[in-house]
């Protein structure tokens, strides 16, 4: 097996101490139990997981580790005090002679054994966890084996949530455990985000957004980022969204022309909402005035759906929006999209022109929903988390319900969402080096 090699079980003095009056199907059930544990030993332990997983893991721990040792402890004792007159040794119990006591037998680099010597059981089982190296073994064999965390680093109603609560239904169902969604938001994304890179990378804490979320916001906080693409590790391409600009059905704007011919003539007073500074939307914005020589008064919120609201209470004029998130008030008549940002018509709003149709040439900009572990998450389970959104893409009942958001579907493995993704943070890198992305 793949891993550092252990000595096999004579090393630690267990084949003269078999009972040899235990029958020999219990004795070699016994045997095979303690072969196979040590097996999964071999794979390596990495502690922080390990105390993360569930009681059986760690109930075989300690049955490897401390019980086990502790009955050898025992009958070596007992053993040495009938052949030596009850002589003790200093070392903490261990048996006086190598052939009564159990051993380790230190690694070198090649990780091949040397140097056998008897210690106590304490030392033991330091130098055992100290030889091995650091892996996820016991957490990758039957992951999931507890509920996930998926945070949403906006509040409830935007984009991303719609999204992440639809894949939190259909991942539970293909992986077998809940996935239970968790909105933190604020600061674009940010907060949320920067939450899972610093969680256990386990597989147990996920975070979903946009280009914007883990590219533009860290870049929008000043001073040192509190998170890089580094920080995590990519998971799967959920969806591409367009984006449109919505305004309230009652209000004054009645198409894009309209509202472009107001907004040249009121500079800075037309009030746009976006769902958080360095999101794809407020990125959108920043473009879309360099492009159309204009000023927004540009205004923030922690989601989409707070946008939203303030729209149709009368308290914004527009918001620019995943079409997701604004359809089902566009299809009830509260709000009329005027423009959509993407480079061709999106799918559910066949009759509102894009912004290239409006005179702005080459603006294209859309937002792609992705999911991202921290940094360090073994590679199978990445994959296998991977799998499992391509699995859930491939459903007609949950392309069904992105098609009625909006949304188109293309499934990448992690290969190609980091690619993409390193593509994209290069672009931002340049629009903040020229001036245009600056922390406010």
């Amino acid at each position: 097996m793949p891993g550092i090699p252990l000595p096999d079980r004579d090393v630690f003095g267990l084949t003269h101490l078999r009972r040899t009056r235990r029958p020999q199907g219990r004795t070699r059930t016994r045997q095979q139990a303690l072969d196979g544990k040590f097996a999964a030993l071999q794979q390596g332990v990495h502690l922080q997981i390990l105390r993360n997983t569930l009681s059986r893991t760690r109930r075989v721990w300690k049955r490897i580790l401390v019980q086990d040792f502790d009955r050898l402890e025992e009958r070596c004792e007992c053993r040495r005090s009938r052949e030596a007159g009850n002589a003790r040794s200093d070392d903490d119990g261990a048996c006086a002679q190598p052939a009564l006591g159990y051993h380790t037998a230190t690694l070198n680099g090649n990780g091949r054994l040397h140097d056998m010597k008897s210690v106590t059981r304490r030392t033991t089982i330091a130098a055992l966890l100290a030889a091995l190296p650091a892996g996820h073994a016991f957490a990758q064999a039957g992951y999931p084996d507890k509920p996930i965390r998926l945070v949403v680093p906006f509040a409830p109603g935007g984009n991303a949530d719609l999204t992440g609560r639809l894949f939190s239904e259909a991942l539970g169902k293909q992986l077998g455990q809940q996935v239970i969604v968790e909105n933190r938001g604020g600061a674009g994304g940010a907060i949320g985000a920067e939450a899972v890179a610093k969680s256990p990378p386990d597989g147990y804490s996920l975070v979903l957004g946009s280009t914007g979320t883990f590219l533009v916001s860290p870049r929008m906080t000043g001073g040192k980022p509190p998170y890089t693409l580094a920080s995590f590790a990519p998971v799967a391409l959920l969806s591409t969204s367009p984006m449109d600009i919505v305004v309230n059905a009652n209000g004054p704007f009645h198409d894009w022309p309209s509202m472009l011919a107001w907004l040249r003539a009121n500079p800075g007073k037309l009030t746009i909402g976006h769902p958080g500074n360095g999101s794809t939307n407020h990125l959108a914005l920043l473009q879309m005035q360099k492009a159309l020589d204009v000023r927004f008064n540009i205004i923030p919120y922690k989601s989409n759906g707070l946008a939203l609201n303030d729209l149709l209470a009368g308290q914004i004029d527009a918001v620019i929006d995943q079409v997701p998130a604004s359809i089902g008030h566009i299809r009830g008549g509260r709000l009329r999209a005027i423009v959509v940002t993407t480079a061709r018509r999106a799918g559910q709003l066949p009759d509102v022109p894009t912004l290239q149709e409006a005179g702005v040439k080459g603006f294209a900009s859309t937002t792609p929903i992705v999911l991202m572990a921290p940094a360090g998450t073994p590679s199978d389970i990445v994959n296998k988390l991977n799998g499992a959104v391509a699995d859930a893409l491939a459903d007609p009942a949950v392309k069904g319900k992105l098609n009625d958001l909006g949304a188109e579907t293309e499934a990448l493995t992690p290969q190609q969402l980091t690619s993409f993704l390193q593509k994209e943070d290069a672009a931002i890198e340049e629009l903040q080096k020229s001036g245009l992305l600056k922390p406010e």
